[in-house]
């Protein structure tokens, strides 16, 4: 029996937060080894966007798996500290074919990723469509659609032009596990809104995403504020909008260890200013603070889906 056939409580949860996602594309550099199956999932011509495959139970066998042939991933997304750099990947719970509908079209393979520099696309030689290009140029939702609920444990600001710019975006760390280093780094980039969803993603709020996991290019930043690329790639959660979680549809159990991050958020630190984006808080994975009063408003907000906190 497929895993899509059976409740989806049985298979969609992460220690009672809902976690699933289906990534569609043709396989790329398949490994097996210590560390499970790894590899890529390729859904556009350009190789430095390739979705990274990890595995956290290595127990799991997956056969028929070949290079550069379609694959269909029904999985979960977990995250990990990487010499210093929190990166997401997807770990496989199902891998069979993908229908037509379910794989990029070849429209979408050669159009680049929205606000891409042509320039910095990377090529080699798989290229699986050949003559006249046929389709819709947006990648398909059935192609690439992850769903995660989780504990708010920071927000970032992403501002453009190197950070100097207004807030275009956001960077909320979701948390399902009692390790910090394992929160999912989502980025919600909505300029219209992202300023009012700063103010009110509080840590300890549950929140629910509907996304598309995606890779992008790490950056740093010298003292000079000269910000030049690694040369590494990130994986991250990409959505346009941050939800509301609710009790027993997306969060089944509130762990312990949410109160500790509430215990956290309640602390007495100075505000952020625009011009201290980057700096200690920021260092710290967490938000702009704001005054001790709003713990309690987060107490509040919790009360709905969990007693006792």
């Amino acid at each position: 029996m497929s895993i899509s056939d059976r409740p989806q409580r049985g298979y969609a949860f992460e220690k009672g937060m809902l976690n699933i996602a289906w990534v569609s594309g043709f396989a790329r550099h398949i490994a097996r080894g210590e560390q499970g199956l790894t590899g890529f999932i390729q859904q556009n011509n350009d190789v430095t966007r390739m979705l990274p495959i990890g595995q956290v139970d290595k127990s799991r066998v997956f056969a028929g798996v070949a290079d550069c042939e379609p694959i269909k991933i029904i999985g979960r997304i977990h995250a990990r500290i990487e010499d210093g750099t929190r990166t997401v990947f997807i770990d496989p719970l199902e891998i069979s074919s993908p229908s037509i509908i379910e794989m990029p079209s070849d429209l979408a393979w050669h159009s680049p990723i929205q606000g891409r520099d042509p320039s910095k696309i990377e090529q080699d030689d798989f290229q699986p469509f050949h003559g006249s290009i046929f389709g819709d140029g947006r990648l398909r939702e059935a192609a690439n659609s992850v769903r995660i609920a989780g504990i708010v444990d920071g927000v970032l600001p992403l501002r453009e032009k190197a950070g100097q710019g207004p807030v275009v975006g956001l960077e909320v760390l979701v948390r399902q596990t009692a390790n910090p280093d394992h929160a999912i780094p989502v980025r919600m980039m909505n300029s219209a809104v992202a300023a009012i969803f700063r103010n009110e993603l509080r840590l300890g709020r549950p929140v629910l995403v509907h996304g598309k996991l995606r890779v992008r290019d790490e950056y740093e930043t010298d003292q000079n504020g000269v910000t030049t690329p690694t040369g590494r790639r990130i994986g991250y959660v990409f959505c346009r909008t941050i939800l509301n979680a609710r009790r027993d549809k997306d969060i089944i159990t509130i762990p312990v260890w949410v109160s500790e991050i509430l215990a956290r958020y309640g602390k007495k630190v100075e505000p952020e200013t625009d011009q201290e984006t980057g700096s200690a808080a920021a260092e710290h994975n967490e938000p702009a603070p704001s005054e001790p009063s709003h713990a309690e408003e987060i107490e509040r907000g919790l009360d709905a889906l969990v007693d006792g906190i």
